[in-house]
This record gives structure tokens, sequence and C-alpha cells, in this order.
């Protein structure tokens, strides 16, 4: 069994190492999302600041770079808001807490050390990542998706293996087992202190095989749970993965050969890959989108697999768990209890959209709710008033409309509202209706409520959508 660090080392280095880490990991995250969002080229203002913010830091890792990036990343998903999807929204209130940690500890000190900033944030955003993967866990506890006939996890097995191989409904139940199982497991391995840095490696290893399909592409999300999984190691853990990842790789390294294809293909080393990654996906993902994926693919799997050969070597050694939620502030405590709200959106009858549900088949609109035991009530009644979809000159809500669904009365109000040469055909008892362009006028909701709030389509004749 390899020795832990010595206590006068950790003390001195270990925190620094961990901010570094987490600021590495924490750019790459950003990375991946930018490019596996906008492969076709990055569209908006935001988007390149959040680009130029995660390269920065990625360069050298600061506490003030980190800021710059924690803010780039709100300002991007405000701006595609209401639209932003769920590790976006993770990501959105895990920088909150990194930019409270950041003016906390600069109104103590002009020169913010990278090892405190971090410090001062890690119980808080330990709870943010609890909070969101516990939520996503329970939403698939419900009848839906335990039915093998309607569940989205044989649906989504399928996709990852191209539909190359014989669908057998025999393996069905092993799929819901495979999702259900270990999403259920993860957090409770990480709030056990025995368990946490088992829990971990398993988080890291599960999302790694989930992304591991080029038909599934959940590479932003699993590459954000990386870093966020990798905060729950203690600070002497994390600092011996780190001397780890920066020794010299052994030739028995199972990803050298492809990294070192990468490295002659992009000319450069290490983190430079991301770096011209980045860059490559945000000027010129639009000439050829099938590159800027296999590049994404290539990069992100090389990662992965060099994460995983980290983690599972310094898991031999010994390490005590520290604290899960040291220094948790007030301001930090509401952050986390806001958090705890959002979750609670879909329950309540408000957001049913990038609120941790992804995947999961949760039905909460109209009366009563298809979970196994979490109740349904709605404060406001936004989930019950359901338009019929017939046809649109919008493609996607088109494409729903042939689909068989329907959609809260709001996301068409918001949808019309947008766009006055847009219309909608609903179906009523009483016959077809036309909203918008050339039928009944639509008066758009409230710009605030427009920004926060977004629905799902669900069933009225048609089968149940697997969205994330």
């Amino acid at each position: 069994m390899r020795a832990a660090p010595s206590e006068a080392v950790t003390a001195a280095h270990a925190p620094a190492m961990r901010a570094w880490a987490f600021a590495s990991m924490w750019a790459i995250a950003n990375i991946v999302h930018l490019v596996n969002q906008e492969v076709g080229g990055l569209t908006s203002p935001a988007a390149w600041l959040n680009l130029v913010a995660a390269l920065a830091l990625l360069r050298r890792p600061s506490s003030h770079r980190l800021a710059l990036l924690a803010s780039t990343q709100l300002l991007h998903t405000i701006w595609v808001a209401p639209l932003a999807p769920d590790h976006a929204v993770l990501a959105a209130w895990v920088n909150i807490v990194i930019l409270l940690a950041y003016a906390r500890v600069r109104l103590r000190d002009r020169d913010v050390e990278p090892g405190a900033m971090l410090a001062s944030a890690l119980g808080a955003i330990r709870a943010l990542v609890l909070i969101a993967y516990s939520a996503a866990a329970l939403a698939k506890y419900n009848d839906t998706f335990l039915d093998p006939e309607r569940s989205c996890a044989p649906f989504i097995a399928e996709a990852a293996r191209f539909g190359l191989f014989p669908d057998d409904s025999t393996f069905d139940w092993a799929h819901i087992g495979a999702a259900i199982g270990p999403e259920t497991l993860i957090p409770i391995l990480l709030l056990i202190p025995r368990t946490r840095r088992f829990g971990v490696r398993f988080g890291i290893l599960f999302h790694f095989l989930v992304s591991i399909s080029l038909a599934v592409r959940v590479w932003d999300f699993t590459a954000t749970l990386f870093a966020l999984f990798a905060l729950f190691l203690s600070d002497d853990e994390v600092a011996e993965a780190v001397r780890l990842w920066r020794e010299r790789r052994d030739t028995r390294d199972p990803s050298r050969l492809i990294r070192r294809i990468l490295e002659m293909a992009m000319w450069v080393p290490a983190h430079g890959r991301w770096i011209i990654l980045g860059l490559m996906a945000g000027a010129f993902g639009f000439l050829n989108e099938l590159f800027v994926i296999l590049a994404l693919y290539g990069a992100f799997t090389v990662y992965g697999v060099r994460l995983l050969r980290v983690g599972f070597r310094t898991l031999r050694s010994s390490h005590r768990p520290d604290s899960l939620f040291p220094r948790l502030s007030v301001a930090q405590i509401g952050v986390a209890f806001a958090m705890g709200l959002y979750v609670a959106m879909p329950y309540v009858g408000l957001r049913t959209d990038a609120v941790f549900t992804m995947f999961s088949n949760l039905r909460t609109e109209g009366p009563g709710t298809n979970h196994l035991f979490l109740p349904s009530f709605h404060l406001v009644g936004h989930q019950n008033d359901l338009v019929v979809l017939v046809d649109s000159n919008d493609d996607k809500l088109a494409e729903l409309a042939e689909d068989g669904q329907q959609i809260p009365r709001f996301e068409v109000e918001r949808i019309l509202g947008a766009d006055d040469t847009l219309f909608v055909v609903e179906a009523t008892e009483s016959g077809e209706v036309r909203l918008g362009s050339g039928g009944e006028p639509v008066d758009p909701p409230p710009f605030l409520a427009s920004r926060l709030l977004h629905f799902r389509a669900i069933p009225a004749s048609g089968d149940a959508l697997c969205t994330n």
C-alpha cells in the first residue's frame, strides 16, 4: 500500500494543489459544454466571453481567473435562459458560491489565495451537488420510468449502441436497474465518510461509461460532474492525485497511443489540446461539425481514461475523509436552500425542464403525478392548462404535434410571443383553434417568468419523450 503524503506536505501544499486541480477541471468542463452545445460555432458574445475566460483559466489557474470564469458562465446561462441544460444550471449555482467565496476572501485579504478561496466554497458546493444529484435520482422513482415498455432507460441504451444489436426486451429491466441503481447509490456513498472516496471513483466511472458512446452526447454533463465529484475527496488525496497526474506517463498507459495521436494532430501537449479544441470549435466549428464532434469525443475520452487511471491508483493509499460541510456561511446556507426550492419546482406546478429530472419520465402536469411517493401540488396553474398540438410553423412544435404531444399553454405563449410570424393549431373539445399569426392573439408571459420558467412536452396520444 502506498503511504499517504506527510502531514507537513499536505498542510503546506495540498489546498493549492486542490485549487489547481479544480480550476483546470472546471475550465475543461466549460470548454466541453461550449463545444458540445454550440458545435456549429459560438453564436453569442456571452459564449465567446465564457470561452475566453475558460481558456485563460486553463492557461494559468488563479483565483481571479476562476472568479472571471464563474462570472462569464453565469452570464452565458442567463443569455440562453430559459433553455440552459441541467449541468449548466448546476454550474451556475456552483459559480454563485464561487463568487461569494471570492468576495468573502477578498474582503479579508487583497491577495486571494486559490486554496483559501476554494476551501471557503467547498462545503456549499458539495451541498449543491448532493441536492441536484439526489433530485435527479429521486425523479426516476415513477411508474413510467419503471415500466420497461415506456421507460427512457431502454430507449437510451438502444440509442447508445446505434441500433446495431437486436432489441431484446429481456434486458429492459437490466437497463432500468443500471440507471436507477447507481444514481441512487452515488449520493449515499458520498454522504458516508467511510465510503466517500469510493463514491467519487464510482461516480466518475459510471458517468464515463454513460458517455462512452458517440450517440449519447452528454460529455458536457459528465465533465461537469468529474470536477464536482473530485471535490468530495480530502486535500491530501487530491494532492496525491495531482502529483500522479503531473508525473511522466508510463509506457503501459492504455491511453498513451490515443493521446500521442491527438498531440501530433494538434502539435501541442497536455492542456494545450483543450485550448486548441476550444478555439477551433469557436471559430471554425461551422465548417465541419462532424470533425469537431470527433475531436471533442477523442479529447474527452483520453481525459476520462487518464482521470480514472489516476483515481484508482490513489485508491490504494490510505486517506482520512475531511468534514463534509466545512465553513458554511449564512449566505451559503441560503444558496443551498434556494437550490432545494429550485429542484422542487416540478412538484409545485412550476418549471419542469432543467430541474434535474432529466431522462426520468417524471410527469407532474395535469391532475396527480406518476411519482411513486413524492406528492405534487400546484401553487400556480401553469402545468394544468395543456395545449394539445395539431400543427405549427415552428419546426420543434411541428415535430411535437406529429408525435402526439401536448405542452403547457405558458410554453406556447412564450414561443409565439417572441415571434409574431409563428402560429400553433391546438385541438379542443369544440374543434381546432389557431393561435398566433392568422388566428387568436397570444399575450406573451411577463419577461421575468419567460426567462425563469420552461416546460417539457408530455404525451397527448403519443409516447413519452426521453429528453434531457
